[in-house]
């Protein structure tokens, strides 16, 4: 894999989108969107007004939303996602998207699934096929993950557009919790992926990102990963330096602090999922 890596593009391991996720809270959400980035929202953490109006005029305005399940929350928890209220939540997305006069095709959310059961994730598909079949009706780009287990991947995908009645769908890619491994990503054919939880262009995601496209090079390939989790210490040093000067100015300026911090703290971090 290593000559393959030193000969093939920056182009040909590069991510067709990759989404800033964790900004839930509405003045990350709203730096966020300054900043003019593809975000990334837990579903069960948006309040109305950000379902309503925030998220479905940014997409009416060019950009790009994930919308993740919280299933990754299991694992910790052992309590199942409550995933009416989830689909819930990404029908009133893109219905919203759709009052501001356009189709939601930069929406991505994820299908109910189990992170790491792949029987489950199969039965919570089956038990909520009509719902999701609406959202890709609407347009929206559903993200399936295909979890490993006794099926194998290339026929997971066949069982999964079965089930669905389409292939309009993306296949979700798991990389940390119950990762995929490179080989079996080699083996599946498709007209578009996401990489569930992971930007970094290390050696393994290149590698990861030129297995996807092995089958199919036209392919596009998006990720989303928890972009304020790793930059939380130096936002919030920014965030006091910021309230200390507008204390020390007498400054007006309504706006949130945390808002212009993440907006500016993204701009400035123009390497993140790069090459």
């Amino acid at each position: 894999m290593t000559a393959t890596l030193q000969n093939d593009s920056t182009a040909t391991h590069a991510l067709d989108l990759a989404f800033r996720s964790g900004m839930s809270r509405s003045p990350d959400l709203h730096g966020a969107i300054e900043a003019g980035v593809p975000v990334g929202v837990v579903a069960g953490e948006l309040m109305v007004l950000q379902k309503g109006i925030t998220l479905p005029r940014y997409l009416a305005s060019g950009g790009a939303v994930f919308v993740d399940s919280g299933a990754f929350s299991e694992l910790k928890t052992q309590i199942e996602p409550d995933f009416p209220a989830v689909l819930a939540t990404y029908k009133r997305i893109a219905e919203s998207t759709l009052d501001f006069g356009i189709t939601p095709a930069s929406l991505y959310v994820v299908a109910p699934d189990k992170v790491g059961d792949q029987w489950a994730s199969i039965e919570r598909l089956c038990k909520y096929e009509n719902e999701v079949r609406e959202l890709i009706a609407m347009g929206v780009k559903v993200i399936v993950p295909i979890q490993t287990g006794p099926l194998a991947a290339a026929d997971l995908i066949d069982t999964i557009a079965v089930i669905l009645e389409t292939r309009d769908f993306t296949v979700g890619i798991p990389s940390n919790a119950a990762a995929m491994s490179v080989a079996e990503c080699a083996t599946l054919k498709h007209h578009s992926f996401h990489i569930l939880g992971r930007v970094q262009k290390d050696p393994e995601q290149i590698a990861r990102i030129l297995a996807l496209r092995a089958q199919q090079p036209d392919a596009q390939i998006t990720a989303d990963a928890n972009w304020l989790r790793s930059r939380l210490a130096i936002v919030s040093q920014k965030c006091d330096e910021l309230r200390a000067h507008r204390v020390r100015t007498n400054s007006t300026n309504l706006i949130k602090v945390r808002t212009v911090v993440i907006a500016q703290a993204i701009k400035d971090d123009a390497t993140w999922a790069a090459a």
